[in-house]
């Protein structure tokens, strides 16, 4: 498995479900138009961060109740 695909499947241990109302958020844009990201691309992205020791080490609690949240 890939470094990867490990942080995936710790922020992720079940899955993330899409047909939920994810959350999502306006990262950039001007008059053309606005580019949105969502909440589940933030967490994967997060845990890639954590897995490759780009930020500080998350406490696997909060993964936990953000599993709860947004599991499938």
């Amino acid at each position: 498995m890939s470094k990867k695909e490990e942080a995936l499947e710790k922020a992720f241990p079940d899955g993330f479900s899409l047909q939920k109302d994810e959350h999502t958020f306006v990262v950039a844009g001007d008059e053309k138009g606005k580019f949105f990201v969502g909440l589940s691309d933030i967490l994967q992205a997060l845990a890639f961060a954590e897995d490759e020791a780009d930020v500080p080490e998350i406490p696997q609690e909060w993964w936990e109740e953000i599993g709860k949240l947004y599991s499938a």
